[in-house]
């Protein structure tokens, strides 16, 4: 694709002035990879090249501060569904209880001994 003298002369403009790969790419809406052809052989000065490496470093923090949000959020959503499976674990085993205990009263005091209570619980479960 060709484009206008003028929009490459204001690419290498707003280069000099300090403007990113990224911002030049928006502006013109091009991709980031055709705007860094237009504008390799534009020089940076010092402060300008520390300027947008500076800003590079922002974003770069940025970006690791909401990958350990991400991380946190989805170890909560961990915990949260290990207290839930652990909470429903300790419902069934109280019911499980529950059940030992209806079978044994249910059971004629005179067949309450172990190997009885203990094979009808085998049957069970």
């Amino acid at each position: 694709m060709t484009y206008d003298k003028k929009i490459l002369v204001e690419a290498k403009k707003l280069r000099r002035q300090g403007s990113s790969l990224i911002q030049i790419s928006r502006k013109f809406n091009i991709a980031k990879s055709t705007a860094s052809l237009w504008v390799k052989d534009v020089p940076l000065n010092q402060k300008i090249a520390s300027k947008l490496k500076n800003r590079e470093l922002i974003g770069r923090q940025k970006a690791l501060e909401i990958l350990r949000i991400k991380r946190e959020l989805e170890k909560e959503k961990i915990d949260f569904n290990a207290d839930k499976t652990v909470s429903h674990f300790l419902n069934a085993k109280k019911q499980f209880w529950q059940v030992c205990a209806a079978l044994i009263t249910s059971v004629p005091l005179k067949f309450r001994g172990e190997r009885v209570v203990g094979r009808l619980l085998g049957e069970l479960f």
